[in-house]
């Protein structure tokens, strides 16, 4: 009894270390795998980054000289609001002037 209890524990024994190994090989090739999946992606990212660099850089240069026009314009358009903002008040003022003038001529006649 104690003869096959033993046989027993040494088949488990047997198989848990198949096992082992097996996993450890299965691990190694993850590993690899992984490593090359990195290698890869740094090979591609260094690919992109030559190739597409330069077209980029000067993607962000226009980028940066339209948001500086569009400042300048719109600082311009405030100026211009402004300007015709004072316009349009003497304007109004004239007018008053006018209609109070036309006023006093009438009452004079």
């Amino acid at each position: 009894a104690d003869r096959t209890s033993l046989h027993n524990l040494n088949d488990r024994l047997s198989t848990f270390i198949d096992t082992v190994r097996s996993l450890e090989v299965e691990n190694k090739s993850l590993v690899d795998q992984l490593s090359n999946l990195k290698a890869t992606w740094v090979n591609e990212t260094m690919q992109i980054k030559e190739t597409e660099g330069p077209q980029l850089r000067r993607y962000r240069k226009d980028l940066e000289s339209a948001e500086f026009a569009k400042a300048r314009i719109e600082v311009q358009l405030s100026s211009i609001e402004d300007r015709f903002n004072e316009l349009q008040r003497v304007f109004d003022e004239a007018q008053q002037r006018n209609i109070l003038d036309v006023e006093e001529i009438q009452r004079l006649r």
